[in-house]
């Protein structure tokens, strides 16, 4: 079963939506305690015989988590604070990782196989300032040296690639690290 954290914003209700479209039949979906669900159960009746399960926690403990990862054998990890006060993201985004990766670890303690692990992280990893005018940006261009001087955002998406990294050789992970840039489309904030 796939679990998608984040499940009710922007990129996660049309990553199930996709996967739905595709054929996936059983998608859990995380969302945060008194989180309306009208987006998510909407998508399930456009799905005539998929399921999409609230799974009604946040990640602010592991110990919440860990029952969410009952079944799941592959996780999509976009939940991440996006605005807020610089401890509000570093909460919502690094420390809300790291209670997942904890939740995985308890699981693999107890015998089940860790899930495999795709993270939504950010473009502002990449350490563009000092590439020549013109550079190419792709999988192979190095992340931020001086992060201090990028915004809290990107500060919080790189640390979080960083626990990931972390943990990958700990619990044996299947992990990919997606960095896309803008993500713009229907539903989503008007661009400037």
């Amino acid at each position: 079963m796939i679990l998608v954290t984040g499940a009710n914003g922007f990129l996660g209700s049309t990553l199930v939506k996709h996967l739905l479209a595709r054929g996936v039949k059983h998608v859990a979906c995380l969302v945060r305690p008194g989180a309306s669900k009208a987006k998510l159960e909407a998508l399930a009746r456009a799905h005539e015989g998929a399921v999409v399960e609230v799974r009604n926690t946040g990640l602010a403990s592991a110990a919440d988590i860990k029952p969410a990862l009952e079944g799941v054998t592959l996780v999509y990890h976009l939940a991440a604070a996006m605005a807020g006060s610089p401890a509000d993201m570093y909460m919502g985004t690094v420390v809300a990782s790291k209670n997942l990766l904890e939740a995985i670890a308890q699981r693999k303690a107890e015998g089940h196989a860790p899930p495999r692990v795709v993270v939504v992280s950010s473009f502002g990893v990449y350490g563009v300032a000092e590439l020549p005018r013109g550079a190419m940006v792709d999988e192979d261009t190095p992340l931020e040296a001086h992060i201090e001087q990028r915004d809290v955002y990107s500060q919080t998406k790189l640390r979080q690639e960083r626990i990931f990294r972390e943990y990958e050789p700990k619990l044996g992970l299947s992990l990919v690290i997606v960095r896309p840039g803008v993500i713009y489309g229907p539903g989503g904030n008007a661009m400037s």
